[in-house]
């Protein structure tokens, strides 16, 4: 609608099934995403985090020039974010993450945020962010 400026959606929570987990969206009408990811690492463990696109939503291929995110091996939980220029990428996004290391099977996703802005409100700027 050209009313909303942003929608949240939750992607994933507590999500642990193997050592890739991918989550998908619709980024039809909007501009910018905001992917929001927590998750932590054990001590031989690497998160990487990467966006795929689609124009089906089943065949994803790497974004070209897309930004990445990476958590190192780390004890602690740890947050990451990618800002997504939706004008650039295919209707369908992915987020993929992929744990490496040992144990990466039984690796946590905390949770995957996607806050979308509204195409009609944007302007085609991207987020602001103010403190």
């Amino acid at each position: 609608d050209g009313k909303t400026t942003h929608k949240v959606k939750l992607l994933a929570t507590n999500i642990q099934n193997g050592a890739t987990k991918i989550y998908n969206f619709d980024g039809g009408g909007y501009s910018h995403a905001l992917l929001v990811m927590s998750s932590n690492t054990l001590a031989n463990q690497t998160l990487n985090m990467k966006v795929q696109d689609s124009d089906d939503g089943v065949t994803f291929t790497d974004v070209s020039g897309a930004p990445t995110a990476r958590i190192t091996p780390s004890l602690s939980t740890h947050s990451r974010t990618i800002l997504v220029n939706l004008n650039r990428t295919r209707r369908y996004v992915r987020a993929q993450f992929v744990f490496q290391g040992s144990d990466a099977a039984n690796a946590k996703i905390y949770s995957v945020v996607a806050i979308l802005q509204n195409q009609a409100q944007s302007n085609g700027e991207p987020f602001t962010v103010t403190l």
